[in-house]
């Protein structure tokens, strides 16, 4: 490779796909667990993938809703509760940062799919969100979602 100075490198690496400043940028471990089975998009998921692993309770991965927008909620599986005969359906959306799009993505859920909404959990980390935690909890409480919904892995 021929020697570069400085600026012929910064132009390069500028020019190079995983350098571009328009890319989104993205956090966590994508891919494939050998101990789940299956690829996931973060480290956030894959905790709570072994955690329902862990409670013997199977599960859907990417389980695909039809609203105005392509979405996909990232676990769906049946919950049994001790002392309650009728198992229940779970879905489980994990974000590791609730950012504006996050919240747009709830909102059309909860006014279009209002059986799923009521059975959501919500689990993310009060880590990611540092000092903001109180304002995220309040504006999903807002959102209509219960204490009992939002899931903190921290």
């Amino acid at each position: 490779m021929p020697k570069m100075d400085v600026k012929q490198r910064k132009t390069v690496l500028a020019q190079a796909s995983f350098y571009r400043k328009d890319r989104k940028r993205t956090t966590g471990n994508r891919g494939f667990r050998k101990d789940l089975g299956h690829s996931v998009r973060s480290k956030l998921e894959a905790r709570f993938a072994r955690l329902l692993k862990m409670q013997r309770i199977k599960y859907e991965y990417e389980w695909p809703i039809e609203l105005k927008i392509t979405w996909s909620i990232d676990f769906c599986y049946i919950e049994n509760i001790e002392g309650d005969p009728t198992p229940r359906l779970r879905y489980a959306e994990v974000k590791g940062h609730l950012d504006q799009a996050s919240m747009k993505r709830l909102r059309l859920l909860k006014e279009q799919r209002p059986d799923i909404f009521e059975c959501l959990i919500l689990v993310t980390t009060s880590k990611g969100h540092g000092r903001n935690w109180g304002k995220i909890v309040a504006r999903l409480k807002r959102l209509g979602l219960k204490d009992e919904q939002i899931m903190d892995l921290g």
